[in-house]
């Protein structure tokens, strides 16, 4: 069981400069809409404020059921905690303690089920994903039943982390497509684990495949469903060997406006190699415009303090500018995400 001045000049103090252009940027938000292009980027939040309380999305987040909460800890120097709920409410207060506004959130259906019910006051804080592997062909048409019904409940907003491939099954398997189809009639986004994984996952997962983890077999289905936004996790990374797919992945950024990356995992989890790496492919995507498409992501599994290590990587990082910054950390994830001009003033705290 789950736990739970004199002269008729308005005061021009940097208090009220901060407060008025903070409104009048607000404004221009909701009249022009928010954009990719760094020359109509449109931000509510004055550089006086840098980043300190600068609003950040989380595309990539795990939660968990009892019967699928991880037993380790792996080689990773955060807290890790003894039941789901335990690490719901510390992976809460680590999301606020760093202004995460919005999680999407992947988990099995009891998990979804059970913190959708108990914790009513995050249904705005987390969008929760569908997270799949496969399905039985005996039980499939009852379970995809059953999901439908949890979208038009709101208790599902996303489908994600997909994670097939750890089966074998390509990015365009059958099954997998029945799910695009579903994101499709429901408008829901879509997040894929793409790319090499450490070795401790080959251990478990034999029929891991290197080849069909590359972003590039998701042509396909970027074409068929191009209303429904993709975002291929890991940015198809590889740790093992020098990034073979990083010239796809680029290649799909310019050419499919529903596809995304995110930078869950390779930072932290994949140290030095994973970072340098990581810091490669954001440089070339700035080079290349196409900075727009890149999602911040902590894939926090069961160490919430590695989401605060990871968006202060993004906030430390020399080689990225204050607006490339607030791209990564909320406004791509924004346009990702379809949000409303409401979600996102409540979100700025207007």
């Amino acid at each position: 069981m789950l736990e739970k001045g004199g002269n008729n000049i308005p005061d021009m103090s940097i208090y009220n400069v901060c407060k008025h252009l903070s409104i009048i940027g607000f404004a221009l938000l909701l009249i022009m809409g928010f954009s990719a292009c760094e020359d109509k980027f449109v931000d509510p939040v004055p550089d006086l404020n840098t980043l300190k309380n600068f609003p950040v999305i989380d595309v990539h987040q795990h939660i968990y059921s009892t019967t699928n909460f991880p037993s380790r800890g792996d080689p990773f120097p955060y807290q890790t905690f003894a039941t789901p709920a335990a690490h719901y409410d510390a992976l809460v207060k680590r999301m606020k303690d760093n202004n995460i506004v919005l999680a999407i959130a992947g988990g099995p259906p009891e998990a979804i089920d059970y913190f959708y019910t108990n914790y009513p006051e995050n249904h705005s804080f987390f969008w929760y994903s569908g997270e799949y592997a496969t399905i039985d062909e005996s039980v499939l048409p009852a379970r995809l039943s059953s999901l439908k019904d949890a979208i038009r409940e709101k208790k599902i907003k996303s489908f994600g982390e997909l994670l097939g491939i750890y089966n074998g099954l390509a990015l365009n398997d059958p099954f997998n497509m029945q799910l695009y189809a579903i994101a499709d009639s429901f408008a829901l986004p879509v997040f894929i684990h793409t790319g090499i994984v450490p070795d401790f996952v080959y251990e478990n997962f034999p029929d891991y495949a290197f080849d069909a983890s590359n972003p590039a077999n998701l042509k396909p289905v970027l074409e068929q469903y191009p209303d429904v936004n993709f975002n291929a996790a890991h940015i198809g990374i590889s740790i093992h060997r020098d990034y073979d797919f990083e010239d796809d992945v680029l290649d799909l950024m310019h050419v499919y406006d529903n596809f995304y990356v995110d930078i869950a995992g390779t930072i932290i989890f994949w140290e030095s190699k994973g970072e340098k790496q990581t810091a490669r492919f954001i440089k070339r995507a700035i080079e290349e415009g196409v900075q727009d498409k890149i999602l911040y992501g902590s894939d926090e599994m069961i160490w919430p303090d590695a989401i605060t290590s990871s968006i202060n990587y993004i906030k430390q990082a020399d080689y990225l500018t204050d607006t490339v910054k607030k791209q990564i950390l909320y406004w791509n994830a924004a346009r990702y995400l379809k949000l409303s001009e409401e979600e996102i003033a409540g979100h700025f705290g207007n």
